[in-house]
């Protein structure tokens, strides 16, 4: 897109399908499909899992995750905020309750903090049950399939979806390196949708990022189980 370009971590094929840019983390797939929806329709689908909204959550000022610092302006901005970078600032908690969607057929949880409080649902349906399932098997991928960036948290006893992620913070846009780096990783138990967890790490960049931070949730599985 004129002089800016986005640059793919890895992944040996020229087309993908979804399961595979979610299995290869492809950032030139997500930057695509963001182009081709636009602006007006990719912000309304944010919105649609609460960006800029306040979380239902008794701990107060909690943050709210927010799309852009105004509003995305340009398709350059368009396409980095497809795959997490841009101006994106997303709330750990948020991230979790939306990846939650997709074990729930569609609908969002409401947070609880409380003993007191009851189970229910925050935002329901919003997406399809049928969408939500083909997002969970791309995620499974991630996992289950050995080129998956999260293959190696594969374990024999459950069957685990999960997503990498890491987000680089540089100096300039065209910095190739030495920015540091914050990983992410979000396992959930496929049979089990009160399981998920999500870890986020700062400076991993002489880690192996994200990778890092999965082998750290994948610990954490193999303690539950």
């Amino acid at each position: 897109m004129g002089n800016h370009s986005v640059r793919r971590v890895s992944n040996p094929l020229s087309q993908l399908n979804l399961n595979e840019a979610m299995m290869y983390s492809d950032n030139i797939y997500f930057a695509k499909v963001a182009t081709d929806l636009g602006i007006e329709s990719f912000e309304e689908g944010l919105q649609q899992f609460a960006f800029n909204e306040k979380l239902p959550f008794s701990y107060p000022n909690f943050a709210e995750s927010q799309i852009a610092q105004n509003q995305i302006d340009s398709d350059v901005l368009l396409a980095d905020t497809a795959y997490g970078q841009g101006q994106l600032l997303v709330n750990p908690l948020h991230l979790a309750l939306m990846y939650s969607t997709f074990v729930n057929n569609g609908s969002i949880p409401n947070p609880i903090l409380l003993e007191e409080e009851q189970p229910t649902f925050w935002l329901e349906g919003v997406i399809s049950e049928q969408n939500a399932s083909i997002v969970l098997d791309a995620m499974i991928e991630v996992i289950q399939n050995h080129n998956g960036t999260a293959s190696h948290v594969n374990l024999d006893q459950v069957k685990l979806a999960g997503k990498t992620g890491t987000a680089e913070h540089k100096a300039s846009r065209d910095a190739e390196s030495g920015g540091a780096e914050t990983g992410w990783f979000i396992g959930m138990d496929v049979e089990d949708p009160e399981l998920l967890i999500l870890m986020m790490m700062e400076n991993v960049e002489d880690k192996r990022s994200s990778y890092y931070v999965a082998s750290k949730v994948k610990e954490l599985f193999m303690e539950i189980y």
